[in-house]
This record gives C-alpha cells, sequence and structure tokens, in this order.
C-alpha cells in the first residue's frame, strides 16, 4: 500500500502541478484594445463664435421665413436648411395654416437682441441655447381680399428662447418659444 499512496501523491502532484501551469500555456491574452477616441473638438472655440452663429443663422431663417410669408405659406424652398426638428413640424403646420385661410404678410422679423444662455458643446449636434429680443413691429398680415388684419395689440417686440444645433457644416434653428419672464426686450 505504501507504494499506491505514493503514487497516488506523486499524481496528485504532477495533476495539481499540471492545472497550475495550464494557465501558462494557455492562449496569450487578447492584447488590449485600443483607448477609447477622444471625442472630436467643438465645433466653436469660444461663446462668442457660437453665439455669432446662431446670430447668423436666425438671421438666414427670417429671411426664408419672410419669403414664405410673403407666397401665403406656399412656397417653402430652402426651410429645411435654415431649421430642423422639432421647429420645422411646428412651421409647417403653421405655413399650412396660413395658406388655408389665404393670409400673406409683408416684411420681415428683426433680430434686436441676443444673449447667450448656454453653449453645449458635448451635444451631437451641438446646442446654443439664447434670448432675443424679436422685432416684429414692421410685419403686416393680409387676408385674400387685401385687408390689413395685423392684430392692432400686437407688441412691436416679441422675447423668445431660441435653441440651434449646430453641426460641421451648419446651425440650424431647431426651437423658438415666447418667453414668458421679465422681458429682455429693452
Amino acid at each position: 500500500m505504501p507504494r499506491t499512496r505514493r503514487s497516488l501523491v506523486a499524481a496528485a502532484l504532477v495533476l495539481g502541478l499540471a492545472a497550475a501551469l495550464a494557465g501558462c500555456d494557455a492562449e496569450p491574452a487578447e492584447p488590449p484594445s485600443a483607448p477609447p477616441t477622444s471625442p472630436a473638438p467643438p465645433i466653436f472655440a469660444s461663446d462668442e463664435e457660437a453665439l455669432a452663429a446662431a446670430e447668423d443663422a436666425y438671421a438666414a431663417y427670417a429671411a426664408v421665413d419672410a419669403e414664405i410669408s410673403a407666397k401665403g405659406g406656399a412656397d417653402r424652398a430652402g426651410l429645411s436648411e435654415v431649421v430642423g426638428p422639432p421647429f420645422l413640424e411646428e412651421l409647417n403646420s403653421d405655413y399650412d395654416e396660413m395658406a388655408r385661410l389665404g393670409y400673406r404678410a409683408t416684411g420681415a422679423v428683426e433680430l434686436r437682441s441676443i444673449r447667450l444662455v448656454e453653449y453645449v458643446a458635448t451635444a451631437d449636434p451641438e446646442i446654443i441655447r439664447a434670448y432675443a429680443c424679436i422685432g416684429v413691429g414692421e410685419t403686416r398680415i393680409f387676408d385674400s381680399r387685401g385687408t390689413d388684419v395685423t392684430p392692432d395689440d400686437r407688441k412691436a417686440d416679441v422675447a423668445v428662447i431660441l435653441e440651434f444645433g449646430a453641426s460641421e457644416d451648419q446651425v440650424r434653428l431647431v426651437r423658438s418659444e415666447a418667453w414668458d419672464g421679465d422681458t429682455f426686450c429693452q
């Protein structure tokens, strides 16, 4: 029996050593994956650049809006180049209503002032939010008979909060909402 016992102990040691060395003989570990790529640099180098781009984008929108409104909401060429969702859907609905009523507008809105709320460079698309004072006093609305139907009590300036989506190749207006708080149109 002693020999059998010695054989069993030797066999156990060999198996234990084989098991311990198996880790050494295993397939080589996968090389570490490449470090994650760093995010793309922001489109704008500063808040001032982002705000200037928002001003330009609003001016482009105002020009397109004036053309569409002058035609009674019918020809919307260029709208999707200056406006993005969800504001695009809202505007299309407004232009549909304008066409249904037979209204058209003259004049253009004017960006009187704009102030940056925030520039979010980590979003995709990047986001620019701003408070703005929009001059609407020079615009007039006419019905299909040519009668001026512009509300008499309409304010000349409207405070709004604007949001723009910015990508490498464009900045588009994606939200415009009337501001209910204290006005910053002064």
